[in-house]
């Protein structure tokens, strides 16, 4: 997560740009690393994994999937966008959706 920000040694802070500067704070980079440990580890259910092509997950995958303990599903939506908005890509996401829904 760390590579999304720059550390600001004048500011001891971490600084996010998306149009605009979001500060953050070492702590908070921190909890957000380890809450999502925790829920990956902690997390009971079997589940599909839906990663966009071009998201953060993708990147973050290889450390963070191995750490889920019950049994999942992966697939990536290749060209999807972090909010898979893309025309396209909204039919697989639902496609893929609905596939895991009717197994229940």
């Amino acid at each position: 997560m760390k590579k999304k920000y720059t550390f600001n040694k004048k500011q001891n802070c971490y600084i996010g740009k998306w149009g605009i500067e979001i500060l953050v704070s070492k702590k908070t980079i921190k909890e957000r690393l380890e809450s999502k440990i925790k829920l990956l580890k902690d997390y009971i259910l079997p589940t599909k994994i839906i990663c966009a092509g071009t998201g953060r997950l993708k990147n973050q995958r290889k450390k963070l999937i191995p750490l889920i303990k019950n049994k999942y599903e992966y697939i990536e939506i290749p060209k999807a966008s972090h909010n898979f908005c893309e025309e396209w890509v909204e039919e697989q996401l639902f496609k893929e959706t609905l596939k895991r829904l009717k197994k229940f």
